[in-house]
Parts: C-alpha cells; sequence; structure tokens
C-alpha cells in the first residue's frame, strides 16, 4: 500500500513540474521509462539470438522451419523481455501487446536477413 501512494505522489509531482514548465518530455520519459537501454539490449540480445539461430537452422533445413524454430529457440531471451514488461509499471494488456509487437518485428527482421542469407549476400 505505501508504494502505491509513492507512485501517487510521484506522478502528482510529475505532472505539476511538467504542466509549470519545470519538467521537460525527456524527463517524463525518463521516469515512465527508467531502463529503456535496458530493454533495448535484451532486444538486441533476443534478436541476435533469432539471427544466429535462423542463419543455423536454414542450412540445415527449409525457410518455412527456420522462421519457426528460430524463435523458440531463444526463448530464454524473450523471457527476458517478458520479465522486463511485467516488472514495469504497465497494464497486462498492454504488456502483451509491447511482446507481441517485440516479437512481430524480429520475425520480420529474421525473414528479411534468411532471404540475403539464401541469396548469399
Amino acid at each position: 500500500m505505501p508504494l502505491s501512494r509513492i507512485t501517487i505522489a510521484i506522478c502528482c509531482l510529475s505532472l505539476t513540474l511538467f504542466s509549470s514548465g519545470a519538467l521537460s518530455q525527456k524527463d517524463v520519459d525518463r521516469e515512465l521509462y527508467p531502463n529503456r537501454s535496458e530493454l533495448e539490449e535484451l532486444k538486441g540480445n533476443y534478436r541476435s539470438c533469432v539471427m544466429n539461430k535462423g542463419a543455423e537452422l536454414v542450412r540445415v533445413s527449409d525457410f518455412d522451419t527456420a522462421v519457426k524454430y528460430a524463435p523458440k529457440a531463444c526463448k530464454r531471451h524473450f523471457l527476458e523481455i517478458r520479465r522486463f514488461f511485467f516488472g514495469n509499471p504497465f497494464q497486462l494488456e498492454i504488456s502483451n501487446e509491447l511482446l507481441a509487437s517485440v516479437n512481430e518485428g524480429i520475425e520480420i527482421d529474421l525473414i528479411n536477413y534468411l532471404i540475403k542469407v539464401k541469396m548469399g549476400k
């Protein structure tokens, strides 16, 4: 219960400072998303794992199998991203949508990467 009062107090203070012009949008973003660099690092680790596993899989199987199983081979990295979102003050629905967005983006990157690998570039 005290944590929620602290959170409310911080939000009220932020809104007061922001409305008075003493707090910029960057400060608000930093307060709402304090670990943005951590998220970028987690996404980068997941992306590189998926790309590496996809390249390995496409050498020994077909394209569809590589796209399907490369993200599953990097499930540990995905779970770290999931833990990051659920550890932040996002609602459950928003966290799930953000996770789906990360997954879709990396799947698109994987498909483009595997096309380049198959073409020999």
